[in-house]
């Protein structure tokens, strides 16, 4: 960091890159000290409930209190999806998973706070986790980055989304690949060509 003050902080990037707009900073060991709700967190419940939304989506969860803080200004009836992305969240696993029916492994944001060469091993345990207390789970974050410019994915990215599938998950959420990349229903495609591939595999054996 180079500086800071009420109003921005100043940092000196260690590499080359590009840096597009609306995209957040993930910063360790910071998280104990800021609320879970901000107002327009709140608000924006308000208008889930207002319009009996089915789903709602908690970033950055840490602790099972979080959770029950959020749930106590959700209508009945919303289900609640917990993120898990921080390593907070990993630590209060057994606390968090029995308040609700559904989580997101965020990969991106939580290989920020562990390591990325850590992911393989946290991504197997939260979903073993889940799948223990009958969770479903949903995993994202650059499952097909190579689709978001290319037509295709690689072979490394078809091989990873099959052991993903396997491994007992609902479902997968795309990130760049269909938020900005260029071929969103070649993604949907192969998806769904993936899932037909997996059933069909269950069926021979």
């Amino acid at each position: 960091m180079v500086s800071a003050g009420s109003e921005k902080i100043v940092f000196r990037s260690k590499s080359d890159g590009v840096l597009i707009n609306g995209k957040g900073v993930h910063v360790r060991g910071i998280h104990q000290d800021i609320p879970f709700l901000f107002e327009k967190d709140r608000q924006l419940i308000q208008l889930a409930n207002q319009y009996k939304l089915d789903f709602v989506g908690l970033s950055f969860v840490r602790t099972a209190e979080n959770v029950k803080e959020a749930q106590a200004l959700i209508s009945e009836g919303i289900q609640v999806i917990s993120k898990i992305e921080t390593i907070d969240a990993v630590e209060h696993i057994n606390e968090i998973l029995p308040l609700v029916r559904y989580i997101l492994v965020d990969r991106g944001d939580l290989s920020t706070d562990i390591g990325i060469e850590k992911i393989p091993r946290f991504q197997k345990y939260i979903i073993e986790k889940a799948l223990y207390f009958d969770v479903k789970v949903f995993l994202a974050t650059q499952v097909l980055k190579n689709m978001e410019t290319k037509p295709i994915p690689t072979i490394g990215e078809i091989e990873a989304l099959y052991e993903i599938m396997k491994s007992g998950v609902y479902g997968v959420q795309m990130s760049e690949e269909t938020a900005v990349g260029r071929y969103v229903p070649e993604c949907v495609r192969l998806l769904e060509q993936m899932n037909r591939e997996i059933l069909a595999e269950k069926i021979v054996l």
